[in-house]
C-alpha cells in the first residue's frame, strides 16, 4: 500500500500552542504562542515557535488593526503551519505559503471599513527574516467586496508584493462571486 502522502519538505512534527482572544469594550485582542517540534521520524532540526500579538480598535463601521507575527527560524528549518492557508496571514501574493527556513518576522497593519453591504480592506505587511534579520520586502493588499442579497456577492482583490531581491516581485488581481443556495 505504501506510505501515506506527506507535504514536500515537511517532516513530522508535533505542534503545541496556547491562544488567547477577546475583546475589552471596543478594543480587541489576539495573542498566540506554539512551539513545533521533532516528531516521530523527523530529524532533530525540526525545532520552531511561532508567535502572534495583535490588537484591533472596533468603531463601526472602521476597524483599525496592528500586529506582529513571527514563524521562527533558525536556517536550518522554519515553522510550517501544513493544515493552514498562509494567503489569509502573510500575503495575498502567496509568497510566504511556505515558511523560509530563516523564519518569517511580519508587521503588519490594517483598515476595514464596513457600511452596510460594502466592505473594504486594505493591509500593509513588511516581511523579514526571523534569523539574521534578512529584508524580505513588503506587501499592500486591498479587497472590495459587496452583498447584493444574502446569496449573492462579488469581491475584488488585489496584491502587490516588493521582494527586495528576496523572491520575484509579485502582483495578483481576483475577481470573485459567490451564490449561496
Amino acid at each position: 500500500a505504501g506510505d501515506a502522502p506527506r507535504f514536500p519538505g515537511a517532516p513530522d512534527q508535533r505542534t503545541v500552542g496556547l491562544r488567547a482572544a477577546g475583546k475589552l469594550a471596543d478594543v480587541g485582542y489576539e495573542f498566540q504562542y506554539a512551539n513545533q517540534g521533532q516528531y516521530a521520524d523527523a530529524p532533530d532540526t525540526v525545532d520552531a515557535d511561532y508567535y502572534l500579538a495583535e490588537l484591533s480598535y472596533s468603531r463601526y463601521p472602521v476597524t483599525p488593526t496592528v500586529g506582529w507575527e513571527v514563524a521562527g527560524g533558525d536556517g536550518n528549518y522554519g515553522f510550517q503551519f501544513p493544515l493552514a492557508t498562509n494567503h489569509a496571514y502573510f500575503g495575498w501574493a502567496d509568497v510566504f505559503l511556505v515558511t523560509p527556513a530563516d523564519g518569517l518576522r511580519d508587521a503588519y497593519g490594517a483598515l476595514s471599513w464596513a457600511p452596510k453591504r460594502f466592505k473594504f480592506q486594505a493591509v500593509y505587511h513588511d516581511f523579514d527574516a526571523d534569523e539574521g534579520g534578512r529584508d524580505y520586502g513588503n506587501e499592500v493588499d486591498a479587497a472590495a467586496a459587496y452583498r447584493f442579497t444574502d446569496e449573492l456577492s462579488v469581491l475584488t482583490k488585489f496584491a502587490d508584493y516588493n521582494s527586495d531581491g528576496f523572491a520575484a516581485d509579485t502582483r495578483r488581481y481576483w475577481l470573485q462571486t459567490t451564490y449561496v443556495f
